[in-house]
């Protein structure tokens, strides 16, 4: 035995308890004969070609972008080290590509315009700067050329000028001849008064010095002409709008400001200033300097109240705001979370119960006086009973009417229960609830999306109310809302076809695991698939609203570019062809696509690679298997489309080949099987995917020929947290596991994602111990590898090493830790993607008993 280790941590200097190389028994003796002879003459790709820059296997181009007349796409393609890449023009009439060097960079198309109402013009910014785009004449005008950063551009409501920002500025252009307004700004001081003479010395130096006070006077007496000067000359930019004078903001900062295309008003968020929380320090060890360098990272997740906001209308004319009443929110004040918060005060109250009788006790003892005790809130006399308080919320999009008249605001509960859309539809009105959507778990992260209808008689949205992301529409005339579209699919992406009577869709409706585009009418719902390519395809609308541009993959095919056109009933072109010579020469296992029967009846779609008939023969006892866990939680890998996992693609493709059986499963929690799957795990996270490992053990074992005593687990981020939950709480059921990049504990992870499924560590402490492996860790049976980068600013390395803390308590033997001094939580370089799968393989080879292929 050997030990290669680059950092070792020592309890003791004979017992190395973490070591970045494993102690590594000598290499297993080959199951089969042939199996050198079979390496020997595959000529594939070893582990480390498979695990190198994948520009070794394809340039798959970017999301495209058209230009603004429609007869090219732009898109991007990596170059070796994905450090830069390379612009390309299409031709889309010729067919022909080509390279926009640095020097012509700047002649690509905006990426992202706007437009005006009758599409005829459109505007954009290109280096800071304004472009206005005539697509009649199919010009481009240079509107702006400054060392300021432009940005944000829209069309008023009258299509006659632009608005746009200069750092916080607002201002507005006039279209015909160039003029620049700077639209008055505000903020929520009070006018500042004049500074009274405080103490002894100050004021026995304005009694005494009469020539200050008087300076005093005469400089606030020419503040005060200048600014109303400036007031009364329309020529000059209008004195700020200090809202504090009129309206009860103490405390309060400017979050966000909206303004109408009327320029008639504006919608100002506001939110108490955010709290100094502590942050955990990031350490970097390997740096130019030499030295140790630590940066400042998140807080811990519940350390810190979410910021809620409150909604004001100002009416430029009058120069007055007042505030919009958000208690006309649906269940505004009904709390979801109001067990939750009884059971805490409960555990509050017990807890200071137990700590009064165990001072009680001590006093005894002591034979001395004990203080009085504190009154309990039940002697605090009687009170009245308050109204419930409306919870907090924020405002997460604003988007205006194409008349300029109206907002539609999209606006979410800080505890992300409710989400309501709203209207505030003129200068004089009141907030007005149009939708309201609650779960009981959390408001999904996707799915979201709404807009306006291009002529303004409504507006479109997404909701998952029905369990699935569905399209609805909202119209004014009649005050009602309409759900378009029905069925167990998912919808997203979704865009306007304007004069139409339509809307495309990107969806997976005829099959979870495949997303093409619908045509939906807006008429009747009636939806008609634009696209049958058979993967994942997403979608980018030209400017003549005729054409896609298409970029779609399937299982064994990066991505490509198509074109469709809407008009003809013809399958889309193919316009890139991407993979290299090195990834075309193998015939590479496809895996296929399975449901697996589960203990709570909906099956669980998943990808099982199997061995094809060159491998080495299966044991008598069954074949080897492992199952991969994909990371994010929220995501979905067992599609038709190529994988972002592509180099644990790779890697499966070696396991298969070597004779291991690979299942990857969409586990609950996974994206695109509704809002039940998402929420499975609301306040028991970690639990129902085991139960699905569990299933889908026994269904290897029971038509696969698995051999259940010879099976591995792995997986990154929250693949690596689930990875560590089926070591540790279903001890036995894999006889190894590698949990790379793992949440370990759920009290440190941040806050935005975490307290969506567990609430927070003081509602529910309950739900982060049972959801968090460093809880579980004597439960470890089997051999485990654990990897981390160190420069990992999302689950931060801490992680691993309190988990590695834990174990050394525990005097568990058969573990390992990795920590990579240079990777985040995404590893960037080739040698280190190389350094842990090869002791993954490793890993699994040893505990699981077989030889690797092409090592």
């Amino acid at each position: 035995m050997w030990i290669s280790c680059a950092l070792l941590l020592f309890p003791s200097p004979a017992v190395p308890a973490v070591c970045l190389s494993r102690l590594l028994s000598p290499a297993p003796e080959p199951q089969q004969a042939e199996a050198s002879a079979v390496r020997a003459t595959q000529g594939l790709p070893d582990l480390r070609q498979r695990m190198a820059d994948p520009v070794w296997f394809s340039r798959p181009p970017s999301t495209p972008w058209w230009s603004l007349d429609g007869r090219a796409l732009y898109f991007e393609r990596p170059t070796a080290g994905r450090g830069t890449a390379e612009l390309f023009e299409l031709n889309l009439s010729t067919g022909q590509e080509r390279v926009l060097g640095a020097a012509e960079r700047h002649l690509a198309p905006p990426r992202r315009v706007t437009w005006n109402a009758n599409r005829t013009l459109a505007v954009s910014t290109r280096g800071g700067d304004l472009y206005l785009w005539n697509a009649v004449a199919r010009t481009e005008r240079q509107l702006t050329r400054t060392s300021a950063n432009e940005s944000r551009p829209r069309f008023t409501a009258d299509g006659e000028g632009l608005l746009f920002q200069v750092g916080g500025a607002r201002r507005v252009l006039r279209l015909r001849d160039g003029f620049v307004d700077e639209l008055p700004n505000l903020d929520l001081d009070k006018t500042e008064a004049p500074d009274e003479p405080e103490g002894f010395l100050e004021e026995s130096q304005a009694r005494l010095m009469k020539v200050l006070t008087e300076r005093r006077e005469r400089d606030d007496a020419r503040a005060a002409e200048r600014e109303l000067w400036a007031a009364s000359d329309p020529e000059r930019v209008a004195p700020v709008l200090h809202l504090g004078d009129s309206l009860e903001v103490d405390g309060l900062e400017r979050v966000g400001l909206s303004d109408a295309p009327t320029l008639e008003y504006s919608l100002l968020r506001a939110a108490k200033s955010s709290d100094s929380s502590k942050r955990d320090e990031m350490p970097a060890y390997v740096t130019e300097s030499s030295y140790v360098e630590s940066s400042a990272v998140r807080p811990h997740v519940g350390v810190s109240d979410r910021r809620a906001e409150r909604l004001f209308l100002v009416h430029w004319a009058t120069r007055e705001a007042r505030e919009l009443d958000l208690g006309v929110l649906p269940l505004i004040a009904d709390d979801p979370l109001e067990e939750l918060r009884e059971a805490a005060a409960e555990r509050k109250q017990a807890e200071k119960a137990e700590k009064a009788k165990s001072e009680d006790a001590e006093t005894s003892a002591g034979g001395s006086e004990g203080e009085e005790p504190e009154a309990s809130d039940a002697e605090d006399g009687d009170k009245d009973e308050d109204e419930p308080e409306p919870r907090g919320v924020a405002v997460s999009s604003t988007r205006w009417s194409p008349n300029g008249e109206s907002a539609l605001l999209t606006i979410r509960s800080l505890d992300n229960k409710d989400r309501w859309l709203a209207l505030v539809a003129g200068p004089e009105a009141e907030l007005e609830p149009v939708h309201h959507l609650r779960d009981t778990a959390w408001i999904g992260w996707g799915f979201n999306e709404v807009e306006w209808l291009s002529d303004g008689s409504g507006f479109w949205f997404l909701s998952e109310e029905s369990g699935w992301s569905q399209l609805y529409v909202h119209e004014l005339g009649r005050g009602v809302t309409r759900r378009l579209t029905e069925g167990e699919y998912e919808l997203s992406s979704v865009t306007e076809l304007v004069g139409q009577g339509a809307l495309l869709a990107r969806a997976n409706r005829d099959h979870p695991g495949r997303h093409e585009v619908l045509r939906i009418a807006l008429f009747d719902g009636a939806s008609t698939a634009v696209t049958e390519l058979g993967g994942r395809t997403e979608y980018v609308l030209d400017p003549t609203q005729q054409r896609l541009a298409l970029r779609s993959s399937r299982t064994l095919t990066p991505e490509e570019l198509f074109l469709k056109d809407l008009a003809a009933p013809v399958p889309a072109r193919q316009l890139t062809f991407s993979t290299e010579p090195a990834f075309e020469a193998v015939q590479w296992i496809e895996p296929s696509h399975v449901e697996v029967p589960s203990r709570h009846g909906r099956p669980i779609h998943a990808r099982l690679y199997t061995p094809p008939a060159s491998a080495p023969e299966a044991a008598d006892a069954g074949r080897p298997a492992v199952l991969f866990v994909h990371g994010a939680g929220y995501l979905q890998n067992a599609h038709f489309g190529w994988s972002g996992y592509f180099r644990e693609f790779f890697f499966h493709d070696l396991l298969a080949r070597s004779g291991v059986v690979v299942l990857d499963m969409d586990y609950r929690a996974s994206a695109g099987y509704g809002r039940d799957w998402r929420a499975a795990i609301h306040l028991v996270m970690g639990e129902p995917e085991l139960e699905d490992f569990e299933d889908g053990v026994a269904f290897l074992a029971a038509r696969h020929g698995v051999d259940p005593a010879r099976i591995g687990i792995y997986g990154g981020s929250y693949g690596g947290f689930m990875t560590l939950m089926a070591m540790f709480k279903r001890p036995g059921l894999f006889q190894a596991g590698a949990a790379l990049r793992s949440v370990t504990d759920w009290a440190h992870y941040n806050d935005g994602y975490t307290r969506n499924i567990l609430e927070t560590p003081e509602l529910a402490p309950e739900s982060y111990r049972n959801s968090s492996p460093i809880e579980w860790a004597e439960g470890l049976e089997g051999a485990l590898l654990m990897c981390h980068g160190m420069l990992d600013d999302n689950v931060l390395a801490k992680d691993s090493v309190r988990l590695a803390q834990r174990l050394i308590e525990l005097e568990k033997d058969d573990w390992e830790l990795s920590l990579y001094p240079l990777e985040p939580h995404g590893f960037r370089e080739p040698s280190s993607w190389r350094d842990e799968y090869s002791r993954i393989l490793s890993l699994f080879e040893r505990e699981l008993g077989f030889e690797a292929l092409n090592r």
